[in-house]
């Protein structure tokens, strides 16, 4: 009688504390770009240098005559990309910056990154007005 209540606490506690439970871990990729006219807006302007944040992380930095003329895959060679944990969510809100070589905010917002894919922000400067346009693809990190 006591090794039956000692198998069935040790079941209870196996099913109480997640044994053989995967918990799932996501991540998420991220891509910011930017293109030909938004470039010599940028050199127009006296912005040489670009520095990207993630939540107040540095992420990457590129010269501002470096652009793509179409939108780059995450992890593409010279792209401005970061990978993120996402843990068990499969969506997590990022707030980002983009700032000049002299510290101006150029451009800021949020970036949604999902689970397994490959969220895009291109960022537009036309005409003195600025602004980023976010898209989201399922993009793996290999083309």
């Amino acid at each position: 009688m006591k090794r039956n209540y000692i198998i069935i606490l040790s079941t209870v506690a196996l099913l109480i504390f997640g044994y053989g439970c995967k918990k799932e871990d996501y991540q998420g990729d991220a891509v910011f770009w930017y293109g030909k006219n938004t470039s010599e807006k940028l050199i127009e302007n006296g912005i040489s240098n670009l520095t990207f944040y993630l939540d107040n992380e540095i992420i990457g930095s590129t010269a501002a005559n470096v652009y793509w003329v179409e939108k780059p895959y995450c992890g593409d060679n010279a792209s401005i990309s970061t990978t993120k944990e996402l843990g068990s969510v499969k969506t997590q809100a990022y707030s980002y910056e983009i700032k000049s070589d002299n510290g101006n905010v150029i451009w800021e917002g949020i970036i949604n990154i999902n689970a397994d894919g490959c969220s895009s922000v291109e960022l537009v400067w036309d005409n003195n007005n600025k602004k980023a346009v976010a898209t989201h693809c399922n993009c793996t990190l290999n083309k």
